[in-house]
């Protein structure tokens, strides 16, 4: 055996629902800071969006914690699981308004991909795997 297969083989690889929701997680956390970056580098003076400050502000935690998470998933770690279902119902509690008060359609598209996204991430998360025979 040699070194590189001996790490292999204690790396635990994750399930395709829990790399898929993984994978998910990072694209919706890079979408996010894609999206909120801008808002940010205005200030809170220049917010014209009509998007409190403070809902911008925790976009931003919450899509750079997404990505802590989402190594967690990858890794097969508890806490990683855990913290993704969180942060994803606390990301759809947060952005499902703006589906119904956004104020363009481009807060209101974001918003309805937002939600669907976490929603299908909680989904993967809690899916149990098929017993194999």
């Amino acid at each position: 055996m040699t070194a590189d297969s001996s790490t292999a083989a204690l790396t635990p690889r994750p399930t395709t629902s829990h790399a898929t929701a993984a994978v998910l997680n990072v694209v919706l956390a890079t979408l996010t800071v894609i999206t909120v970056l801008p808002e940010l580098n205005k200030g809170q003076a220049g917010n014209d969006d009509g998007v409190p400050w403070g809902i911008v502000l925790l976009a931003f935690v919450l899509a750079i914690l997404m990505f802590v998470s989402s190594y967690g998933v990858w890794a097969r770690q508890r806490w990683g699981v855990v913290l993704t279902i969180v942060l994803n119902v606390l990301s759809f509690i947060f952005g499902a308004p703006g589906i119904i008060f956004g104020g363009s359609a481009f807060l209101v598209i974001g918003s309805i991909v937002g939600c669907v996204l976490n929603i299908a991430i909680v989904y993967l998360l809690l899916r149990r795997t098929p017993a194999q025979a």
